[in-house]
């Protein structure tokens, strides 16, 4: 009877530890070339729609937006959200002016640090993962090229620490200029660093204080789930899976329906999303598809936002800076800007993916 209890109280704490993982900024699963602006408070979603924050609640089976009125809800352009520790509050990183506030649950809004003033040049991103900022800044001097990563502890009088030197710089004869894009995952820093070759594909592991993977011209913009890597493989325009945990690369290969390089690949726990929206031939008259894989290989659906009348109507359904993939969650896919201003936010139902009764929803409009 006591091994019983036994295995029964093992079961439970597995159960417990397993509730306990999580991944994704909880339960938001963004698009490898999209800014941070949306995630999850207090199991509601938050948006940072230019310079304003709302929150999305269901109402009459359907989505709507509310906006946070007061100063509360107003924020910069360029703010993007990361999770909290334990999920009742968030991180705001104002990118402007590089300042980091919580957001409660309440939407109140408190100071915790700005980031020191030489990390805040041009072309900085910063990022909040695991108690630290993490910010790209241009190395020091007339004659310097390449950036710096660099970790900058949340706590008052936390000393910066320059985990990463790149040598080349993107920067430097390029219109318009844009940061590395870079996400956490986990333990993991996930960043496509461009060169004026290409966008090789980076991955630093912040347990292990090392770079994993060390500019992959191959793997294009890496999408996570579970301690695994989805990326498109440029040689064969084919989704590939990299084991993080075990640093290999898997057997499994899924070819790209009418593939052409440079389209962009996300992921979440149910499919895997292929945007048509190539960044080497754009624009394309199927820039405004998605297509939408299960893990089995499968093409399961293709949304199209020209199936959306507002999308076409404000002529940006196939324009990937203001209507591509954005992010996904459990239970809906979100289409919006990769730019910082938005002009409309769309979302489709996940459980209506494969289905005729696929319905691409407006939920937001600019005035």
């Amino acid at each position: 009877m006591k091994k019983k209890y036994l295995l029964c109280l093992l079961c439970l704490l597995l159960v417990l530890c397993g509730c306990g993982q999580q991944s994704e900024g909880a339960g938001i699963y963004m698009s490898p070339r999209q800014r941070q602006s949306v995630g999850m408070l207090d199991k509601n979603l938050i948006f940072c729609i230019n310079d304003s924050l709302y929150y999305a609640k269901e109402q009459d089976g359907r989505l709507t937006l509310e906006k946070v009125e007061g100063e509360n809800g107003t924020v910069g352009y360029f703010t993007c959200i990361y999770p909290g520790e334990k999920g009742d509050t968030a991180y705001l990183v104002l990118e402007d002016t590089m300042e980091i506030e919580t957001l409660s649950k309440s939407y109140e809004r408190t100071p915790v640090c700005q980031i020191p003033e030489d990390a805040t040049q041009k072309y900085t991103y910063g990022l909040v993962a695991g108690g630290s900022c993490y910010a790209i800044k241009p190395k020091m001097g007339n004659a310097s090229t390449g950036q710096l990563l660099v970790q900058i502890p949340l706590e008052e009088g936390g000393e910066r620490t320059t985990v990463h030197e790149w040598e080349d710089s993107y920067y430097v004869d390029v219109f318009p200029p844009s940061a590395p894009n870079i996400h956490a995952r986990d333990s993991y820093l996930i960043a496509t660093y461009p060169y004026i070759e290409g966008e090789p594909l980076w991955v630093y592991d912040t347990k292990k204080q090392e770079m994993v993977i060390q500019g992959d011209p191959d793997m294009s913009y890496a999408a996570y789930f579970q301690e695994k890597l989805y990326f498109v493989e440029n040689s064969t325009g084919s989704i590939r899976t990299y084991d993080l945990e075990q640093q290999r690369l898997l057997e499994d290969s899924i070819p790209i329906a009418d593939y052409v390089p440079g389209v962009t690949l996300s992921c979440d726990e149910s499919y895997l999303y292929v945007s048509r929206v190539s960044q080497e031939e754009w624009p394309r008259e199927d820039s405004s598809q998605t297509l939408v894989y299960n893990y089995e290989g499968e093409l399961v659906d293709v949304i199209d936002m020209k199936e959306n009348p507002d999308a076409v109507a404000w002529e940006i359904c196939d324009n990937p800076l203001f209507c591509v993939l954005l992010c996904s969650t459990e239970d809906y896919v979100f289409f919006g800007s990769s730019m910082a201003e938005t002009y409309g936010l769309f979302y489709v139902e996940k459980s209506k993916i494969g289905s005729e009764e696929l319905t691409i929803h407006t939920l937001y409009q600019a005035q």
